[in-house]
């Protein structure tokens, strides 16, 4: 379905690039959420773990509807590599924040990961800087 609406409102890669954009600017708000919280009293892993129970049953539905295929076993690690290392950066980054680093410098760090991004995405994957990046970057 997401290709077609994609094609339907122009590439699919411009179209994924407003959608990242989306997910930033909702990852900043709840960053925000987060600090409000903690400063009612939560605990920032309580939030974490309220997101991530939240986040199983879409992630099953999806696995039902979509039915993608099980890595082999030679794969899987490279799925729990990547597993932890996005727990790991979810980590960092909520003790980075509880540690007292103000949410300006927090999101203005953290969106130096899409020059990292792009580079990176050049150097290893060979896929082009297109208009869209420098866009990205620039802001």
């Amino acid at each position: 379905i997401a290709p077609r609406i994609a094609r339907a409102l122009g590439s699919e890669a411009t179209v994924g690039m407003a959608l990242v954009v989306v997910a930033s600017t909702l990852y900043n708000v709840q960053v925000v959420m987060c600090q409000l919280m903690r400063a009612a009293g939560w605990s920032e892993m309580i939030m974490t773990a309220m997101s991530s129970a939240a986040f199983v049953p879409c992630f099953a539905g999806w696995f039902v509807v979509r039915r993608p295929p099980v890595p082999d076993l030679q794969s899987m690690k490279w799925v729990v590599m990547c597993g932890l290392a996005m727990a790991l950066s979810l980590l960092t980054m909520i003790f980075a924040v509880r540690l007292g680093l103000p949410l300006g410098d927090f999101a203005s760090l953290n969106s130096v990961n899409v020059i990292f991004a792009a580079l990176l995405g050049r150097a290893f994957l060979g896929e082009s800087l297109r208009w869209m990046h420098f866009v990205a970057i620039a802001t």
